[in-house]
């Protein structure tokens, strides 16, 4: 090769790249992501967002249940204790519009009266109506009104009456009465205690809700303490809140 061949030839470093290989390879560096990887990796991240998304839902809405179910079991412990606090306050008032010695008490299937005292240490002198039934809106209601009206107990009427809501969407109700059978005279569970001269031992009372409605209604007996019995000192027997019938009057 002649010596001004050689002049021409590039001068070539045996560690450098030519210099146009090297802006080549540095653009090619830093190009960064392809459009299908920036896709693929959205489509990751939406993935794993949506599947965090319904965990968190689910968490809530468990969290929500689990509250809606700790008021119903409160509401309803709420309102059994009120309903018995009335129930056992029950006294045996005698009828003023029946026959004979019969009594205030009307139980029915569905609808149940009664006289009792806001507080059972109030005594009978403070005694009230009271009503309890299952309106056609499906809400179980508690009645009241005072004694001294002119209220008939064996009318249906709400006329004079004041309601107290108890629970909704409530949809059946069944009163139940235990007592000697007006027949055989045999203790039996009766769907009517009406017209006795005497109170039931117990009254059963049972909620039903709507399909899907997730409340229980725990089994609710009430005694009314005007059907106990107690000795009297002088052989005889009264009830536990007529004392003074151990006297004679009451």
């Amino acid at each position: 090769m002649s010596r001004c061949a050689a002049l021409l030839q590039p001068l070539r470093h045996p560690l450098r790249k030519p210099f146009w290989q090297g802006k080549r390879a540095h653009r090619r560096d830093a190009r960064g992501f392809t459009l299908p990887e920036v896709l693929v990796s959205l489509f990751i991240f939406g993935l794993v967002s949506s599947l965090l998304l319904a965990v968190i839902d689910m968490e809530r809405r468990a969290d929500a249940a689990e509250r809606r179910r700790d008021q119903s079991i409160s509401q309803i412990a709420t309102v059994q204790q009120l309903l018995r606090t009335r129930m056992e306050a029950m006294h045996a008032v005698t009828d003023l519009h029946g026959v004979g010695d019969t009594l205030t008490l009307a139980g029915q299937p569905t609808d149940l009266r009664f006289d009792a005292p806001q507080i059972m240490s109030d005594g009978p002198h403070a005694l009230q109506h009271w009503r309890i039934t299952l309106n056609e809106d499906g809400q179980l209601l508690l009645w009241q009104a005072s004694e001294l009206s002119a209220i008939d107990m064996r009318e249906a009427t709400t006329a004079g009456w004041a309601p107290q809501v108890l629970l909704d969407r409530v949809a059946a109700v069944r009163f139940d009465y235990f007592g000697p059978d007006p027949i055989n005279g045999r203790d039996a569970w009766q769907v009517n205690w009406q017209h006795r001269r005497i109170m039931p031992k117990l009254i059963r009372l049972k909620l039903a809700f709507p399909r899907g409605d997730n409340r229980i209604w725990p089994v609710f007996m009430a005694r009314p303490w005007s059907a106990v019995q107690i000795n009297c000192s002088n052989g005889q027997t009264a009830s536990s809140f007529a004392e003074a019938d151990c006297g004679g009057a009451r």
